[in-house]
């Protein structure tokens, strides 16, 4: 019926080519591998239904696109049917991008702290204070502590640190929260009840529109095999004093 004239902004086309580009295919501007997903949108607004969903599109040079659409049907009761949909498109290419990228540096943080440490992980923080994992290299924390990556999103944090150490891990959590980066050792309890020395290392991210820490990174060292050296070593000492 009608399409505002930014639409020429976000696709490159003139309203007269977009024209010629919808009566090839209704679906024309759209990527392929979306068209059906489209389509079945398209059938829930038919039954009556407001559909928001992101898309690709490309543009007249070809180009890549996002568009997040919202639509909204208009029943009409005496036809017992939708007779018209309004529609409302946000180009958020730029964020998808933004997203992408950052979803390519997490994968490149996670690659690099699994060869410089045990596990590695990065958790959300919630505007109130909490943590929500982000993600962690699960098959690594297992072969440390035997934890699975379920039982930290089900437990929390502190899972599997010794009763004697929770409150001073809970101090440096908090620290890092605060924005300043921590690092400590801190008696572990496995899955299975052994005692685990390890060493931590947390680095928060600042976001500076929302004045607070976001997330915080961290990784893992299991530094048990020298703490048990050390203890010898004192232990030997001891005798040698005696």
């Amino acid at each position: 019926e009608w399409v505002t004239d930014s639409i020429s902004y976000v696709t490159g086309y003139t309203l007269a080519e977009i024209g010629e580009q919808l009566e090839s295919s209704q679906f024309a501007l759209y990527h392929p591998e979306d068209t059906a997903r489209v389509q079945a949108d398209v059938e829930k607004i038919l039954a009556n239904e407001t559909v928001e969903a992101e898309y690709r599109i490309f543009d007249k040079q070809g180009e890549l696109r996002w568009i997040q659409m919202n639509r909204r049907p208009i029943w009409d009761e005496a036809e017992g049917r939708v007779v018209r949909f309004y529609g409302v498109a946000k180009d958020v290419t730029a964020r998808k991008q933004a997203e992408a990228a950052q979803r390519e540096s997490d994968e490149r943080y996670r690659a690099i702290t699994e060869l410089m440490s045990d596990y590695a992980y990065s958790f959300w923080v919630e505007p109130n204070g909490e943590l929500t994992l982000d993600w962690i290299t699960d098959s690594a924390l297992q072969q440390v502590l035997g934890f699975t990556e379920a039982d930290i999103r089900e437990k929390g944090v502190f899972i599997g640190f010794a009763s004697n150490d929770v409150e001073a891990a809970r101090a440096d959590w908090q620290r890092t929260i605060a924005g300043e980066k921590t690092e400590g050792e801190h008696e572990a309890v496995t899955k299975t009840g052994e005692t685990r020395w390890i060493h931590s290392y947390r680095y928060p991210v600042w976001d500076a529109a929302q004045q607070r820490v976001v997330r915080i990174y961290g990784v893992v060292k299991d530094i048990t095999a020298r703490k048990q050296a050390e203890a010898a070593l004192t232990q030997s000492e001891e005798r040698y004093r005696i």
